[in-house]
C-alpha cells in the first residue's frame, strides 16, 4: 500500500442502530456522517484533476463498498449536490435495494437505449440522491462496459450531476473495474479495517496498477473508535524521527501478542517510503 494515502476511516454504526445507509440519515453530527465528509473533502486534493465521476472499489465482497456509495450519496445529496450512484456490479447488484427501490429499468436497458437515462433512474425520496439499479447479467459484463452506449450514458451523467458514484465488484472476483476506471476521475480503495488480509489488498492494488487505473487514496471502513483511540494514542507517544511501534493484540484475541492489519496500513500511509 506504498503511496497510497488513506482519505478516510469509516466507524462502525452501533449496533443499536440501523444499517449505515439509514443511519447516515438520522444525525448530521454523528461521526459516521463527518466522516463520510471528510472522505469526499480529501478527494478534492489528490491528482489536480476533476472528482466528478467517483469508482468506488474493493479486493473482497462484504467490505461495505455498496453500503460506503449508498451513504456517501445520501450525505452528500442531504446538502444540496445533485448526486448519482450507478450499480455497476453485475453480480451482486444490491445498490436498488439498499435504496429500497426497484431494479427495473436498468443501466443495461440504458446502455442498449431500451429507456433514456432520465427514465432508468430513481429518486431516492429520504435525501434526494439518485440511484441506476444493476441486475445480474448472463453474458461478459465486460462487453456492455465497453459498448460506445456506455461511454455515451457516462458523458450524459457528467451533463447531469455534480457527483457520480460507481459501485464496482470486487476486483479479485471480477476485472470490471478497471474497464470503468477509464470513465472515473478518481478511484477509492475499501479496505475493512482490521479484516482484509494485507497481502490481499496488495494483490488488488497492483492488479489495479498495471492496469492503467490509479487509486487515488483508501477508505478505511467499519472502524473500531475505541481501537483505534487506542493506536492515536500510542503514535502520539513516538518519536516522528523513528519506526512506528508494534501494536499488541487485545487480550481479547485468540492468540498472543500480534500485529494488527490495521496498524500495518497506517504504517504504510504515514512512512510510505518504507514499504
Amino acid at each position: 500500500m506504498a503511496g497510497v494515502p488513506v482519505f478516510g476511516l469509516i466507524p462502525k454504526v452501533p449496533r443499536a442502530e440501523a444499517c449505515p445507509e439509514e443511519y447516515v440519515l438520522h444525525d448530521p453530527r454523528s461521526h459516521f456522517h463527518q466522516a463520510l465528509r471528510r472522505a469526499h473533502a480529501a478527494l478534492r486534493f489528490p491528482r489536480g484533476v476533476g472528482t466528478q465521476v467517483i469508482m468506488i472499489a474493493s479486493a473482497a465482497a462484504g467490505e461495505g463498498k455498496t453500503a460506503f456509495c449508498v451513504s456517501l450519496a445520501r450525505s452528500l445529496a442531504l446538502i444540496g449536490q445533485r448526486v448519482l450512484v450507478i450499480d455497476a456490479d453485475f453480480y451482486r447488484s444490491r445498490v436498488a435495494a439498499a435504496f429500497g427501490g426497484r431494479d427495473a429499468p436498468h443501466i443495461r436497458d440504458v446502455v442498449q437505449g431500451r429507456v433514456s437515462l432520465a427514465d432508468a433512474v430513481q429518486v431516492d425520496a429520504r435525501s434526494g440522491a439518485h440511484f441506476l439499479p444493476a441486475v445480474p447479467e448472463r453474458s461478459d459484463p465486460q462487453l456492455l462496459l465497453q459498448s460506445d452506449g456506455f461511454a455515451a450514458m457516462m458523458r450524459g451523467v457528467r451533463e447531469t450531476y455534480d457527483i457520480v458514484v460507481i459501485d464496482t465488484p470486487p476486483v479479485m472476483a471480477a476485472t470490471d473495474a478497471t474497464a470503468i476506471g477509464a470513465f472515473a476521475d478518481t478511484t477509492l480503495f475499501l479496505v475493512q479495517w482490521g479484516n482484509t488480509p494485507r497481502s490481499i489488498v496488495g494483490a488488488a492494488l497492483r492488479f489495479l496498477h498495471l492496469c492503467g487505473t490509479v487509486v487515488d487514496g483508501i477508505i478505511l471502513s467499519q472502524v473500531d473508535l475505541r481501537r483505534q483511540e487506542h493506536y492515536d494514542e500510542v503514535y502520539d507517544r513516538t518519536p516522528t524521527s523513528g519506526a512506528l511501534p508494534t501494536v499488541q493484540a487485545s487480550s481479547e484475541d485468540r492468540s498472543g501478542p500480534t500485529r494488527d492489519p490495521h496498524a500495518d496500513d497506517v504504517r504504510a500511509s504515514l512512512n510510505p517510503g518504507a514499504s
